[in-house]
């Protein structure tokens, strides 16, 4: 039952009306509120697995850009030392291998007479040649610089 104040007299209208004809029109007003809070949990789902993926992806490149040395580009010392406990525990040393360890005898006076940035190209030009007699001609094929 409704009633409607007609302000005349202080009469009211007073009329009798189906609960589910009464209902119809807030049924599509339901129907929206759940369609649209489908549509922000469909939104925040695929918002947070954007996230994810571009925070994994950048966390993968950090931990590329952890285990190599900035100026040379080649592995660290953390990481062969990590490389080389792996590969003896592994029993792969049953293969031939060769590892080399370099020292750049009085590498110091190049830093003190020429400047830092005159020795980090003479480390750069040195892993290029390196590389470049190595790596080019072949005489590494499994080289993992």
């Amino acid at each position: 039952m409704a009633y409607y104040p007609l302000k005349i007299n202080d009469w009211i209208m007073c009329y009798n009306i189906d609960t589910d004809v009464a209902q119809e029109s807030y049924t599509f007003i339901i129907y929206a509120e759940y369609l649209l809070f489908a549509l922000f949990v469909f939104a925040l789902v695929i918002l947070l697995f954007t996230i994810y993926k571009v925070n994994n992806k950048h966390q993968k490149r950090l931990l590329e850009f952890a285990r190599i040395d900035a100026l040379t580009g080649i592995k660290n010392k953390e990481t062969l030392q990590n490389e080389i406990s792996t590969y003896l525990k592994n029993d792969s040393f049953q293969q031939l291998g060769a590892l080399f360890m370099i020292d750049v005898d009085n590498f110091k006076t190049v830093n003190d007479l020429n400047g830092h940035v005159i020795g980090d190209e003479v480390l750069k030009k040195l892993w290029l040649n390196f590389k470049r007699v190595f790596y080019n001609r072949g005489y590494c094929r499994a080289c993992r610089w």
